[in-house]
């Protein structure tokens, strides 16, 4: 059966259309690259009184965002809500929030005439401590 579901439309950083269910969205911010610090193998920033750690949403599994590679000065963020607190997501930039139709069995949906891959943070981040 084919869903319409809200989803926020996103460019990765490797310059992909996804798509992430709206309801994982717990807000949208955008830091300052110099703000963000690399902890160990961690890529993190202070955030409301606590610490933010930043993953990078363009790969298939769940990196820290590289801050070795040369970047932007201000990094858009998806960040969302897991058991153990909150966690951002890194992307190329936020582009719109969009009802999105699609079997969404194989993962893509129908987004504007184009297809995007839909990428839920629940099960991208399984495993992650």
């Amino acid at each position: 059966a084919t869903e319409t579901r809200a989803l926020l439309l996103v460019e990765s950083t490797r310059a992909r259309l996804q798509a992430i269910p709206l309801d994982a969205v717990d807000r949208l911010e955008e830091f300052s690259r110099e703000k963000l610090e690399q902890v160990g193998d961690r890529t993190v920033i202070q955030y409301r009184g606590g610490i933010l750690p930043i993953f990078d949403m363009g790969d298939t599994a769940p990196r820290p965002l590289d801050m070795s590679a040369d970047g932007p000065s201000r990094i858009a963020v998806v960040v969302h809500r897991v058991a153990g607190g909150l966690v951002g997501l890194a992307v190329s930039r936020i582009i719109d929030t969009v009802a999105g139709s699609g079997s969404g069995a194989d993962g893509l949906v129908v987004v504007r005439g184009s297809v995007a891959q839909v990428l839920d943070p629940h099960q991208w981040l399984a495993g992650v401590s």
